[in-house]
């Protein structure tokens, strides 16, 4: 009746076994998913089916399928991937997502969405469309390339460009080349290299810029310092064409785009 009880050696190796392989992934990268393949001594996982992927509990990704290699620290999503950086307060969905965890580097391919949380990773503040992007998880820079699309939620913008860089920690936005601005509909800005200071919420570029306003106004600037708090719009040199195609040339002039008022040093 005593041998009942006991566990043939076969048994014990395979329990232990798979105690420190539950541990050792537990402590590395937990991948749950339908169908799990290790391969290469451990060093290569593929996963497929209903995957999701945790790391140390602030990064969640989910998909279709993934490869990660152990060796090189890097996992390969594919197929409708959601993730989410908690603790940097960043969430995406792409066709193509690979996170280099060595170099803290997310980056995606193809039919891309990003959204920048507030603190409390509820309301959106930033939302980035485009066909490719790069974040680096230490100092929080974001770069979006092709076809991007950027709204401003809170202060009614959106930015049209082929390569947006924003950094958190300076709380700048940099579109380079040419670049399209929306503003609440009312302004068509077009211009080259802006920068967007999101502390004191102002434009600038230092290139030839063109607006067109609701009424058929336009507006030639040799620079661009647009203030979204004042709604003020200053330059060195302005030329204002009206909807009679009546022209105005002003020096050291701004634009008080509440009052409709052009006021300048000099004007022809």
């Amino acid at each position: 009746m005593k041998n009942k009880f006991n566990i043939s050696p076969v048994l014990k190796i395979f329990f232990i076994f798979l105690i420190n392989f539950n541990q050792l992934l537990a402590d590395d990268v937990l991948i749950d998913a339908i169908e799990v393949d290790i391969k290469e001594k451990g060093n290569l996982i593929k996963a497929v089916g209903d995957v999701n992927i945790t790391d140390h509990d602030n990064i969640l990704i989910n998909g279709n399928e993934a490869i990660y290699n152990k060796l090189t620290k890097i996992i390969e999503i594919n197929g409708n991937v959601n993730f989410i950086d908690k603790s940097r307060n960043y969430k995406g969905k792409s066709d193509n997502v690979i996170f280099d965890r060595k170099n803290n580097i997310i980056s995606t391919s193809k039919n891309t969405l990003i959204n920048l949380l507030d603190n409390n990773n509820e309301n959106t503040i930033f939302q980035l469309t485009g066909s490719y992007s790069s974040f680096n998880q230490k100092n929080k820079n974001l770069v979006v390339k092709e076809n991007v699309i950027l709204s401003d939620l809170l202060n009614n913008y959106k930015i049209y460009s082929n390569n947006i860089v924003y950094s958190n920690s300076e709380g700048i936005i940099k579109s380079l080349g040419d670049t399209k601005i929306d503003y609440n509909n009312e302004f068509n800005i077009n211009t080259k290299d802006i920068l967007f200071n999101k502390k004191n919420k102002k434009f600038y570029s230092d290139k030839k810029t063109f607006i067109t306003d609701k009424l058929g106004n336009k507006f030639e600037l040799s620079s661009f310092d647009f203030d979204l708090e004042s709604k003020i719009l200053k330059s060195k040199n302005i030329e204002f064409i009206d909807e009679q195609n009546n022209s105005l040339k002003l020096i050291n002039a701004y634009v008080d785009l509440k009052s409709n008022e052009i006021i300048g040093s000099d004007f022809n």
